[in-house]
């Protein structure tokens, strides 16, 4: 079923995660937390469909049932909240999925410990869902935030790093802070080439972010020279894999 989703074979991947759903309830009871996430793998494959009413409702229910049978703080009753989450805000549903958001990395800080991965990327995802709702103080303070849990846990070089300075830099570029945004897209570029190679997309992602950024200087800066590092930039893009 995963690797039917992943080639975007989504009605083979729904015939075969209904059927574990299926068996799971056989052999374990339909509480069981193995029962419960193939029914949340059942959400995801409903939402990549486009089905998100359906989704959702699947998704809300098994969260409750996960809830009373493993009690909130579980990681599957976690995991489900946050799918939810997702869920919802792809609806268009934000004022619904930012109280979400924001339970999920609470009880990740409280379960997993602050500087966990599931809870820095539970936070991440928050700041991600305040930039898009237009909140971007809010979401430069939480990705500021981000970035001293992820430098104090990971090593210096991890991509994950990378990763979350591209979204403060967006988040900065948001703000009218250019000459920050740039700052910090360079030195997520060195992370992410080294880390994944500079072909890899998320390293494609930073420098196309980059040019970005380097555009709205030039419209302002004329005279800077930003249209040197633009093309710096663009030859990088167009060198062969």
């Amino acid at each position: 079923a995963v690797l039917k989703r992943r080639r975007d074979d989504l009605a083979a991947a729904e015939v075969l995660t209904r059927d574990a759903v299926r068996l799971a309830e056989i052999l374990h009871g339909p509480a069981h937390r193995q029962t419960l996430t193939f029914r949340a793998n059942l959400g995801a494959v409903l939402q990549s469909a486009g089905r998100t009413d359906e989704a959702i409702e699947l998704l809300q229910r098994t969260r409750a049932e996960a809830v009373e049978a493993l009690g909130e703080e579980h990681p599957v009753a976690i995991s489900l909240l946050g799918n939810l989450a997702v869920a919802l805000n792809q609806q268009g549903r934000t004022d619904e999925a930012l109280p979400l958001f924001e339970q999920v990395a609470r009880v990740s800080e409280r379960v997993n410990g602050v500087d966990a991965t599931p809870t820095i990327g539970a936070l991440a995802n928050l700041g991600g869902l305040l930039r898009a709702a237009g909140r971007l103080d809010e979401s430069l303070a939480v990705s500021d935030e981000v970035l001293v849990r992820a430098r104090r846990s990971m090593p210096p070089g991890q991509w994950n790093i990378g990763a979350f300075l591209v979204f403060r830099a967006r988040t900065l570029a948001d703000l009218g802070r250019q000459e920050e945004a740039t700052a910090a897209l360079e030195e997520a570029n060195g992370i992410l080439a080294a880390a994944l190679g500079p072909r890899h997309p998320r390293a494609i992602e930073c420098r196309e972010a980059s040019i970005g950024v380097l555009e709205r200087r030039l419209a302002q800066e004329p005279d800077a020279g930003h249209e040197v590092a633009i093309a710096r930039w663009r030859e990088t893009l167009n060198e062969a894999p």
